[in-house]
């Protein structure tokens, strides 16, 4: 945690913002996708990057602020080619996870060859799904490389090598999206001895550019505006680049040291705040990467990028802050939650910033085992009490008891949609007058609201989940689906029918409609 927390807790709040880390998934010892986004949540960091949507690290972003650059992965092609695709794609990873704050999609990594042929197709088949779906909100690009730079020395000489960048570039233009950009200074230098370590490392140097009466001091700068001067010769100066990917390697060359890795990051994060000389506004940017991957393939250095090792969570770049834990995991009964953890300021301060206090004990529930039961009672519950509207008032309170049991606090949507089953029957009545039609409508809606609660609880449950417990996801996964599917053909049928023949539960239903749909 050195790396991140200390140089977070002594920066700006612009600066923080500005600030996202990525987390790869190539290895065989990182911990489990809840454990990941927790660390995140401790350690202020605002924003992430996947590589590939995953339904456990959705999951657990869902209801938090902590914004996503999610990349296609291996769907680009299929996105490409069918604007069918690219529609489900956006249903099955956007909108079924409407909590989760999907700031950008990638679509596509460092393309090369003649896949960028395709990058184009795809940004308009995914902006076509996320018009359709009114998400504009979420922006599409491609992340790149620097190579797509024919010249990038000095920074004014930027220019784009490849025709399809100025096509790329003129589609980001018109849907407002920026171009994500992966920097490395690392590689530069590694491949150009000549160019001054120092420079490189955002210290201070003897080395400076002078170009079109702008200094830079560094090379991440240079190569940032070389990026912004091939977008204004590509006719779109106003797209905005966010650095998708920044880091160093710690291992696996002369190069790659704790040192320079550390000197690096913490550069980068007091810098971008700033902007660059040629662009004076804050710059988005994801340090690359949340953790050592140890399956990764190529040099040793590529299995080295990270702030953390994999296996206990421990910096890897100790130094850069002064951290102190007490007690940061306590294993009882299963469940693992954190107790406390302390961060400090940089080594030449002392203000202690405490973060994380003791979860209620009412809060968390016995295991995990009793956490799925309750979820699959209280499901059962409530589908009783739709099959079987005498049995309503039994039902009722038998759900009312699970839940207490399961939160010591009655949650105000489940009690109003309990109550709603007691007037169960004289709603069959009125449906009954109303036609067939309107009451398999209602039913439809009742048995919808009954899988999200069920989703609800099953969800509330994850962060208190040994690693054992993610098999079960795939099963509420599918639900989440089927639920938007209902949503999808009978949405406006069932507004319809609540406000015409539902006072009984008209209250409750667009409660939890609004909640896990809007």
């Amino acid at each position: 945690m050195a790396l991140v927390v200390g140089v977070l807790a002594s920066i700006t709040i612009d600066q923080v913002q500005s600030i996202g880390v990525c987390n790869g998934k190539v290895g065989d010892n990182l911990p489990s996708r809840a454990e990941v986004v927790r660390l995140y949540k401790s350690l202020g960091i605002g924003a992430m990057r996947i590589y590939e949507p995953e339904p456990e690290t959705l999951l657990a972003l869902d209801g938090t602020e902590i914004d996503l650059i999610m990349d296609v992965g291996g769907a680009f092609a299929a996105i490409a080619s069918d604007p069918a695709a690219a529609a489900g794609w956006i249903r099955d990873n956007v909108l079924a996870f409407p909590g989760v704050r999907i700031k950008y999609i990638a679509a596509g990594n460092e393309v090369e060859g003649s896949d960028t042929d395709s990058i184009v197709p795809a940004i308009k088949n995914l902006n076509a799904a996320l018009a359709a779906a009114s998400r504009t909100d979420v922006k599409v690009s491609t992340a790149v490389k620097m190579s797509v730079l024919g010249s990038s020395s000095p920074p004014s000489e930027g220019a784009f090598k490849d025709a399809f960048m100025t096509e790329v570039a003129k589609m980001l233009k018109a849907t407002g999206a920026p171009l994500l950009a992966n920097v490395y200074p690392y590689f530069a230098k590694r491949d150009t001895p000549d160019i001054n370590l120092g420079f490189a490392l955002f210290q201070q140097s003897p080395s400076t550019v002078s170009d079109s009466g702008l200094t830079y001091t560094n090379l991440f700068d240079a190569m940032v505006d070389a990026l912004y001067s091939a977008l204004e010769k590509a006719g779109a100066p106003e797209v905005p680049i966010v650095v998708s990917e920044s880091g160093w390697p710690s291992a696996g060359d002369d190069l790659a040291t704790v040192a320079n890795a550390q000197a690096y990051n913490q550069g980068l994060i007091d810098h971008v705040g700033k902007g660059t000389p040629k662009r004076a506004v804050p710059l988005e940017a994801y340090i690359f990467a949340m953790f050592n991957e140890n399956q990764k393939g190529g040099a040793v250095t590529e299995k080295n990028f990270g702030l953390f090792n994999g296996p206990d969570k421990t910096p890897v770049q100790a130094g850069t802050f002064a951290h102190k834990e007490d007690q940061q995991e306590q294993f009882t009964n299963g469940i693992s939650y954190t107790l406390k953890q302390d961060i400090y300021r940089t080594s030449n301060s002392k203000e202690k910033l405490s973060i994380v206090g003791k979860p209620k004990d009412s809060m968390v529930p016995k295991n995990s085992d009793k956490a799925y039961k309750q979820a699959h009672c209280h499901s059962n519950t409530l589908n009783q009490v739709i099959k079987d509207p005498f049995l309503a008032d039994k039902s009722a309170k038998q759900g009312d008891q699970e839940f207490r049991g399961f939160n010591n606090e009655p949650n105000r949507e489940d009690l109003m949609l309990i109550e709603g089953g007691k007037r169960n029957k004289q709603l069959m009545n009125e449906q009954a007058e109303a036609g067939h039609q309107s009451y398999t409508t209602l039913m439809q809606q009742i048995t919808l609201m009954s899988h999200l609660q069920s989703y609800d609880i099953y969800r509330a449950s994850l962060p208190y989940c040994k690693e054992d417990c993610y098999h079960k996801q795939s099963e509420i996964y599918k639900i989440r689906q089927q639920m938007m599917m209902i949503f999808t053909f009978i949405g406006n049928q069932i507004t319809r029918s609540t406000n015409n023949h539902c006072s009984g539960v008209k209250v409750s239903i667009p409660i939890t409609y609004n909640r896990a749909l809007a």
